[in-house]
C-alpha cells in the first residue's frame, strides 16, 4: 500500500512524540522512586545520583534492590532540640548572655 510523503511524515512525528513521552513517563518513575527511597529513610540524599545511573542501566533490579531496603535505616528528620515536646527556645544561645558580661539589656528593678 503507497502512502504519500505527508502522512509518512505525520506518523513518523507522531512515534517521536510517542517516544519522547514514553521515556519521561520512565524517568518520572524512576524519580518517584528514588523520591520515596529517601523519604523514606532508606537511602541517603547524597547517594540520588549513584541510584539514578543505577536505574537507568538496570531499572527492575534498581527498583528490586530499593525495595528490599528497609525503611528508616537513615533519619528523615531532625533530631536532637526542637520539635513539638520541646521547651528549649529555638535559638541554642539564649539565656547565654553570661558569656558577655554587660551585654545583657538591662532589667528593670535593678
Amino acid at each position: 500500500m503507497a502512502v504519500s510523503q505527508n502522512v509518512l511524515d505525520e506518523l513518523r512525528l507522531a512515534a517521536k512524540d510517542g517516544q519522547e513521552a514514553r521515556a519521561q513517563q520512565l524517568r518520572d518513575a524512576r524519580d518517584k522512586a528514588i523520591r520515596n527511597a529517601i523519604d523514606e529513610g532508606k537511602i541517603a540524599p547524597g547517594r540520588r545520583d549513584h541510584w539514578i545511573k543505577a536505574w537507568d542501566k538496570d531499572p527492575e533490579g534498581a527498583k528490586a534492590d530499593l525495595d528490599e531496603l528497609p525503611a528508616n535505616r537513615l533519619p528523615v528528620s531532625e533530631m536532637g532540640y526542637g520539635g513539638e515536646d520541646s521547651k528549649a527556645s529555638a535559638d541554642p544561645a539564649a539565656g547565654d548572655d553570661y558569656w558577655f558580661p554587660g551585654s545583657a539589656p538591662a532589667r528593670k528593678g535593678n
